[in-house]
């Protein structure tokens, strides 16, 4: 036997670990005691979820005491298991207190409420922090703001702040050490964050939304975060045109301030409540008619959806068959999926918005670039072309985008709280690709970037440079190591929906230009006679203006490939496209 550890017959039948300074979280492992008859825990540091296999000792365990901790249980059936453990279990835990809020909002205080925990006794209170995120969306450091006179409290004034500024805030329970429990006890923290309020015009956000296909179950979500942002932040006014599945079902939400409204805008415009969303005349209609019925000190456009953008296997095709009603609504699902499943708007017979149907709308909408946006955030796939991007170039101060594969992460109630009319265009470019990369994990391998319009042309010019100074090194000679740069590159997966290949590299046809760049400085000395080193030297140099993260790993869809693209602009491979051999296509 262990010290507090009772063994029978080889199995362990009690553990008296009771004032044992046990620390960390019960561990799942305590399931695995069939004969245990006494679990006693109490005035200890255990702190967390206990875990669901504390139900496979209901039958056996005669006397368990979980006093003076700081456990949970993070569902119904464990609190039933546990209650059988402990009647009164809840009452002694110190532990974050549940559904905190932000209630009220003025231009220097946020009212925060919660629900109080059930152990009130022993003196203590709850502690409130608070931070103003960088422009990372990351928090360097809390401030304790101040307590509340005791555990009863269910509410607190966090006031004396900056107006415009979001915030982020902690708050967790206190108590002290007593007659039950030898040492002091902080809780985890309960976290939530908000915008106190300024005067002037808000950020107005607009959504394109065309989802007359398989992302159509997602809508009522997305919608729901739009909530949940604007409750918070009472400086941003979203409009969001949303096409679902099915007819008569075309419309355009207005959301502020926690509130939905359901516009009649398209019935009035168009007369009728079923639009093709992949007509760029119905997208310049929605931008031009957001834009002037909500002022704004700042603007930002996302248009979602599957994209295709200039890719080359991918452009310009339709599908027509029928899509599943039974689609998963579970995980984060990739952006484009199958063959079947990627029309823009299915019920107007497939298609996609292009890249001159996106140039069209936005030349429309920003008087042909006089009157710029100030963000927009493709959230799609393969809209992080170089090709694309320089064709909107003049139409928005900042762009965001993916080079490569693309999800339907959507953390649009993140996004808004961080939208604030003093931010810049790029500080607001930078809390979307934060917010979006940090939601994902290693299943979803991802780079995001955002750029200034205005960088956009030399970078171009730099492109075209290095593509003159690489015609004139294939002139002299030098094709095959050309060839060999290029083959070496990373490359975005641009044969998945055709040939439903998953693998990146040959014969994916976009690459990432800057790791072009670097295998041509390797391939050419500095000095060549055909100017390849100093053009690709030069390219480099102006590809820091873009400004990404990045994420690889092995993708749900294809858990057998590993994706490690980290570039960010793509371009098409300077490479003779060839026939491929059966084995490639499938």
């Amino acid at each position: 036997d262990w010290a507090g550890v009772r063994c029978d017959g080889g199995h362990v039948t009690r553990l008296f670990l009771t004032g044992n300074g046990l620390t960390g979280r019960l561990p799942r492992l305590i399931g695995s005691f069939p004969l245990l008859t006494h679990l006693q825990l109490a005035d200890n540091q255990l702190q967390g979820p206990v875990p669901a296999e504390i139900c496979e000792l209901v039958d056996t365990v005669q006397v368990a005491t979980f006093s003076y901790n700081q456990l949970y249980a993070g569902s119904e059936q464990v609190a039933q298991c546990m209650r059988r453990l402990q009647t009164n279990w809840r009452e002694s835990q110190t532990v974050a207190p549940e559904e905190l809020r932000v209630t009220t909002i003025t231009t220097d205080s946020l009212t925060l409420t919660w629900q109080p925990i059930a152990y009130r006794g022993d003196g203590g209170y709850y502690e409130i922090s608070y931070a103003t995120p960088l422009t990372t969306g990351t928090v360097s450091s809390y401030t304790v703001h101040g307590i509340t006179a005791d555990k009863n409290a269910a509410s607190y004034l966090l006031d004396g702040l900056t107006p415009g500024q979001s915030y982020r805030v902690r708050v967790r329970t206190y108590t002290p050490a007593h007659l039950g429990q030898e040492n002091e006890q902080f809780s985890p923290y309960a976290f939530m964050a908000g915008t106190t309020r300024t005067d002037g015009d808000p950020v107005l956000v607009l959504i394109y939304f065309p989802a007359d296909n398989d992302l159509s179950p997602y809508v009522p979500s997305i919608i729901r975060r739009l909530q949940l942002g604007t409750r918070v932040n009472p400086n941003v006014q979203v409009a969001m045109f949303v096409d679902m599945r099915g007819d008569h079902n075309t419309e355009i939400f207005a959301v502020a301030n926690g509130a939905i409204q359901r516009t009649t805008l398209v019935q009035e415009h168009w007369g009728t409540d079923e639009l093709d969303s992949t007509d760029p005349a119905v997208l310049t209609w929605f931008l031009q008619t957001a834009r002037a019925r909500f002022p704004a000190a700042r603007t930002v456009v996302s248009l979602m959806g599957h994209g295709s953008g200039m890719t080359p296997e991918v452009e310009g095709e339709s599908f027509f068959d029928e899509i599943s009603d039974q689609e998963s609504i579970d995980g984060i699902p990739a952006l484009p999926k199958t063959i079947p499943a990627t029309p823009g708007d299915y019920e107007n017979r497939g298609g996609y918005l292009s890249t001159a149907d996106f140039a069209q709308a936005l030349a429309a909408a920003t008087d042909n670039g006089a009157n710029p946006f100030d963000v927009v955030f493709f959230d799609q796939c393969f809209q992080g072309s170089l090709d694309v991007l320089y064709e909107f170039h003049n139409y928005s101060r900042v762009f965001v985008a993916s080079p490569n594969y693309a999800w339907l992460a959507a953390p649009y109630h993140r996004y808004l709280v961080d939208f604030v009319p003093t931010a810049t265009p790029e500080a607001i470019g930078e809390t979307i690709i934060t917010h979006y990369q940090g939601v994902l994990t290693d299943a979803q391998p991802n780079v995001i970037f955002w750029v200034r319009g205005v960088d956009l042309p030399p970078i171009a010019d730099a492109v075209s440079a290095l593509a003159d100074a690489l015609q004139a090194a294939i002139a002299n000679g030098a094709e095959d190591t050309v060839g060999e740069a290029a083959l070496r590159s990373q490359y975005v997966d641009t044969t998945q929906c055709g040939r439903g290949n998953l693998h990146l590299g040959q014969p994916d046809e976009l690459l990432g230009v800057g790791s072009l760049a670097r295998n041509l400085t390797r391939a050419f000395a500095v000095g060549d006679a055909s100017g390849v080193n100093a053009a690709a030297t030069k390219l480099l140099a102006t590809l820091e203006a873009v400004h990404s993260l990045a994420r690889t790993g092995r993708p749900s869809i294809a858990p057998d490939q590993f994706w490690n693209y980290e570039d960010t602009l793509t371009v098409v491979a300077p490479l003779v496209k060839r026939e491929m051999t059966h084995r490639e296509m499938v």
